[in-house]
């Protein structure tokens, strides 16, 4: 059963129409529970082995970002400034009770065994997260054509995490650590809109792996090119996108203890990404999008089974993904004559 408590305090003060504060502050409180299933294939990769890892997750939110933002003129271009700063807090328990479910023929599968729980809990693990950052960004527009953006944060973070049961204390104390995201834009008259981007991202991990190690923050640089379009009544849209992303330190299920994760080293993702929204008639609209995603585990220090998984593809990542759908909007007079 999942329960989820949230509220969000909104502050805006304008003291002008240069100058704009803003704020806001969120709790969220929430309990989950998943079930997760692994399964042992035996040597004669017929009859499957089922562990099954029941876990409850409860945890409390913190959020808070208090930003100014200016606008100014100035050095041959039109400035908007954004300096903020922000305040992370995530506290979890996380319990674990391991049980089995008796053995599957994966080719002529009986299905309807309840398990055998243990009633012994195998991980009970507290984890306490305090993220602060500040950041900056100006948005400059240098005509009427070509706007520029430049930003950064620094972030710094206390990661604790502690489970009695398996004796796995650790302690993370992170130093600032700088990221960056620039961009450009040039509008053309006719709607489209070519651009091109760099980002960095950084996220603090908590849990640590089968030997109680914590994990360092998942780190990734992204750049993109790509081109958008928007109709001149704004109702319709689409973009095309190349990109290629680098993040390192990502976790994935340890095959030799799924109760726990590993980090698998340096990931690169390419791909192409078109998104549309059509208004097809005053009513009717239809959108999609589509992607092509070759990604490769580019560096790993570890082996599964003796075999190396660089160059292999990471678990659970599609290579082709596409989604399409349509929204009608009953108009006006027709709802009032039903």
């Amino acid at each position: 059963m999942n329960r989820v408590l949230s509220a969000k305090l909104i502050v805006r003060h304008e003291s002008s129409d240069a100058v704009v504060l803003n704020h806001v502050t969120g709790y969220r409180d929430y309990s989950r529970f998943t079930n997760y299933i692994f399964p042992l294939l035996d040597p004669g990769e017929r009859v499957a082995e089922r562990l099954i890892f029941p876990i409850t997750t409860n945890a409390n939110v913190w959020s808070t970002d208090t930003n100014l933002q200016i606008k100014a003129d100035g050095l041959g271009a039109q400035h908007t400034l954004l300096i903020g700063a922000d305040y992370y807090q995530n506290r979890d328990r996380s319990v674990t009770e391991g049980t089995t479910l008796g053995p599957i023929d994966v080719f002529t599968p009986t299905y309807g065994d309840p398990g055998q729980f243990s009633g012994v809990l195998t991980n009970d693990s507290f984890t306490t997260l305090n993220q602060y950052g500040v950041y900056f960004q100006d948005q400059l527009k240098i005509s009427e054509r070509l706007v520029l953006l430049a930003g950064g944060r620094f972030d710094s973070f206390k990661l604790r995490f502690d489970d009695p049961l398996s004796g796995f204390t650790d302690r993370i104390d992170d130093d600032l650590t700088f990221t960056a995201r620039a961009g450009a834009v040039y509008l053309i008259e006719n709607g489209l809109a070519p651009y091109v981007s760099y980002t960095q991202g950084f996220y603090p991990q908590g849990g640590v792996d089968a030997q109680g190690r914590g994990f360092e923050p998942d780190e990734s640089d992204q750049w993109e090119a790509g081109l958008k379009f928007e109709s001149p009544d704004g109702r319709s849209s689409a973009s095309l996108a190349l990109f290629t992303i680098t993040r390192s330190n990502l976790l994935a299920p340890d095959p030799a203890n799924p109760n726990f994760s590993i980090a698998i080293g340096e990931q690169r993702h390419r791909g192409i990404e078109l998104e549309f929204n059509l208004a097809l008639t005053p009513d009717l609209w239809v959108l999609g999008s589509y992607a092509y995603l070759d990604a490769r585990i580019t560096q790993n220090d570890q082996l599964i089974d003796g075999q190396s998984i660089e160059d292999n593809r990471p678990p659970n990542v599609p290579e082709h993904s596409a989604a399409i759908w349509a929204v009608y909007s009953i108009p006006r007079r027709a709802r009032s004559e039903g």
